[in-house]
């Protein structure tokens, strides 16, 4: 079992990579509409797999089945972050999006897992992550003027870097059987 920091060292290195992924699409890939509205949630639910089980070692009997429905509950959670939260987010469009795409995360995260303690507790810290994230994004936004390029980096590095250390968070603090 890995130690609390390196299991944080290990979630923010996971987030950085998967946020840098998601960002790096944007250059790569295909201006087809349904890779453009899923791809930055695909990634995100990969690694959030790869880090259940590679660092938290999280054992289960279907592991398949487990990425499969981590990789459904982001792509839902990025669409409705984008279409619902920023759309609808008032004078806070970021704060909102992130925690709805977080709460979508987060339900995944414990349905994937077969988590069964603390739920209301762990979807909580998972989702006040989010907003967190959302709101140091809403900062930046508002007081650095980034160009195209750097907006989307920043924005999917630092939501998914938060998020990450939320769910760690959340594990070690409602100190979640693995």
């Amino acid at each position: 079992m890995l130690n609390t920091c390196t299991r944080f060292i290990a979630g923010t290195v996971t987030g950085l990579v998967s946020g840098f992924l998601s960002g790096l699409g944007l250059y790569f890939l295909p201006e087809n509409q349904i890779i453009v509205q899923t791809y930055p949630a695909i990634i995100l639910g990969i690694f959030l797999f790869l880090y259940g089980y590679l660092v938290l070692r999280i054992s289960i009997t279907n592991y398949p089945l487990s990425c499969i429905n981590l990789v459904f509950f982001c792509v839902i959670g990025w669409r409705a972050s984008v279409d619902i939260g920023y759309e609808l987010g008032g004078p806070v469009p970021f704060l909102t999006a992130g925690l709805i795409g977080a709460f979508f995360v987060a339900t995944g995260w414990l349905l994937s897992w077969n988590i069964r303690s603390a739920i209301l507790k762990f979807v909580l810290i998972v989702t006040a992550s989010g907003a967190i994230g959302g709101l140091v994004f809403q900062v930046i936004d508002y007081y650095i003027k980034l160009n195209d390029e750097l907006w989307a980096f920043t924005l999917f590095i630092e939501w998914q870097i938060i998020l990450m250390a939320g769910i760690e968070f959340a594990h070690l603090k409602l100190k979640i059987s693995l």
